[in-house]
Formats: C-alpha cells, sequence, structure tokens
C-alpha cells in the first residue's frame, strides 16, 4: 500500500485512497481516526486529507495534487482557515 492521499467514512468501513489504489477496510471511522498522525486534516464530517496532497482549498471542496476533489463542509473549512493561517 502506498502512502495515503485521503480517508473516507461509509458505514463500518473505512476506504482508504492512496495515488495509486483505493482500499476498502473494516474498521469503523472513529477507530481508524484514532490510529492516524497529525499529518491529516479533517474537512468533512467523513472525510480527512493528509497534509502534503493538498493543492487548492476552495470554499467548499479541496484539490489534491492527483487531480482529486474531497468535499470540504462549512464548519471544518472555518477550522481550517484557523489551522492553515496559524500554521504558515
Amino acid at each position: 500500500m502506498g502512502e495515503i492521499e485521503y480517508a473516507e467514512a461509509s458505514g463500518h468501513y473505512t476506504i482508504v485512497f492512496t495515488i495509486t489504489e483505493k482500499i476498502i477496510i473494516k474498521m469503523t471511522w472513529k477507530t481508524f481516526l484514532d490510529m492516524i498522525d497529525n499529518k491529516f486534516i479533517r474537512v468533512h464530517r467523513s472525510y480527512i486529507v493528509q497534509r502534503g496532497y493538498i493543492k487548492l482549498i476552495k470554499s467548499n471542496e479541496i484539490l489534491l495534487l492527483s487531480g482529486k476533489s474531497v468535499p470540504v463542509s462549512r464548519q471544518c473549512y472555518k477550522e481550517l482557515e484557523k489551522k492553515i493561517t496559524t500554521e504558515f
């Protein structure tokens, strides 16, 4: 498995996306979130993104270096703005 680009919650499963693969894991979202490190940012109730793969942040989506897009919730966008402005 390559490095994780982003992950998505899907019922009792977590779907992990790398640049080349989509891997479905039988693991709850909460359990998965407890296992990951701080390289990931929660951008939606059901999505996390690895910081290093972010190309562009819009108010309702994040564009990744691979060209994929991930939705951003309004609440997470506000938190994301705070994190980005305090870290840089």
